[in-house]
């Protein structure tokens, strides 16, 4: 078990949610339609699951070149999260 896998495991988050937190984390920044197409989640799905998974600190939203791409926030971060727990 990776050490993402773990973590993940940890969160209680659904399959639609890890891959979504694994795409971001293989690609960097993403827009939900890419995080849709990698994912092969509706996009629909995917904004109300961004929107979850912000709420929870695990990733962020940010403003680039007139739009805005989703990211996955730095470890320190995601450790207050599960502290949190």
């Amino acid at each position: 078990m990776t050490r993402i896998t773990k973590g993940l495991k940890i969160l209680d988050l659904n399959n639609k949610e890890k891959s979504i937190i694994v795409a971001l984390k293989d690609s960097g920044p993403l827009r939900p339609t890419d995080l849709a197409k990698k994912t092969g989640v509706k996009r629909t799905t995917i904004n109300f699951l961004l929107k979850k998974l912000m709420m929870r600190s695990l990733i962020s939203k940010v403003k680039s070149k007139g739009h805005y791409e989703w990211l996955i926030n730095d470890e320190g971060e995601i450790k207050e999260s599960i502290n949190g727990l």
